[in-house]
């Protein structure tokens, strides 16, 4: 069955990089390609003269006639079955409405390359998708190399919980589909607690991707972060997959999210996929 990437587009130097990237990508998949703008507008109903749901209708065509030619200034030789589309909402929202919808099997979305302060600038709201994706998404950095070379994939697992078949499938035939290697990887902390079912969870993490599992001691000296950017320097990693926990809003406020530390710090094309439907 065909496969359907839904890229996240704000028309800004990272968008037209991941389209690149995406595009050169592509060529191991074929996928069907869909490029979507989510657009502000202060109000988008219609008065009782029907004025301003012409003016959507209006600004809508406009930014689907912005996209078709975004769309032909980066494609080059690349011609793959693509549609576009504007839509005007919360960009979270939106997004994963039409990836729902439109049974999208990755999004895919930029971000800005590092500012002075070390850290990544997210484009649009590719940081919010990675820490709470609706659907499998990739974050593209604005520098990524092209065309893009994925020779291996490093799949980080906590080993908490058994996951969930068709999540791992997905992995399994992305990296199919590009002839890569699958590294599964987890980092054990100094105070993990070690429970009966456990070696449950290795085995399906393990027979899922078919690949052994590799432990890690993390030590107190350095952050998650860093252990994984040493980590994918020294194994020669071109694209790291993250499965992120839902956290409520105390967790979010005391403890912040590893995965928005990992794109924060890390310069690497990101996946990340819910853990559970």
């Amino acid at each position: 069955m065909q496969m359907r990437f839904l890229l996240a587009t704000d028309l800004t130097p990272a968008s037209a990089r991941m389209l690149r990237y995406v595009l050169e990508l592509n060529r191991y998949f074929f996928a069907r390609l869909e490029l979507i703008h989510v657009f502000d507008l202060p109000i988008a109903a219609a008065d009782e003269e029907g004025v301003l749901l012409r003016d959507y209708d209006a600004v809508t065509r406009a930014m689907e006639q912005d996209l078709w030619s975004f769309l032909r200034e980066h494609q080059g030789a690349f011609h793959y079955d693509t549609t576009v589309s504007a839509v005007c909402g919360g960009l979270y929202k939106a997004l994963a409405s039409r990836a729902t919808a439109w049974h999208a099997d990755l999004i895919v979305t930029g971000h800005s390359a590092r500012d002075r302060t070390g850290l990544w600038t997210s484009t649009g709201t590719g940081r919010h998708l990675l820490t709470h994706p609706p659907t499998p998404v990739l974050c593209v950095p604005e520098h990524a190399v092209l065309p893009p070379v994925i020779r291996n994939i490093l799949v980080c697992t906590d080993l908490s919980e058994v996951p969930d078949p068709g999540r791992l499938q997905f992995i399994v035939r992305f990296a199919g589909g590009l002839n890569a290697t699958i590294i599964l990887l987890h980092v054990r902390v100094r105070d993990e607690i070690e429970w009966e079912r456990d070696e449950m969870v290795r085995e399906a993490w393990t027979t899922s991707l078919n690949t052994s599992l590799e432990v890690l001691e993390h030590p107190d000296r350095s952050s998650l972060s860093q252990m994984l950017a040493e980590y994918a320097s020294d194994h020669e990693v071109d694209m790291l997959v993250l499965f992120p926990h839902k956290h409520n809003w105390l967790d979010r406020l005391m403890l912040g999210s590893e995965t928005g530390k990992v794109f924060d710090e890390l310069d690497l094309p990101l996946m990340s996929l819910p853990m559970m439907d």
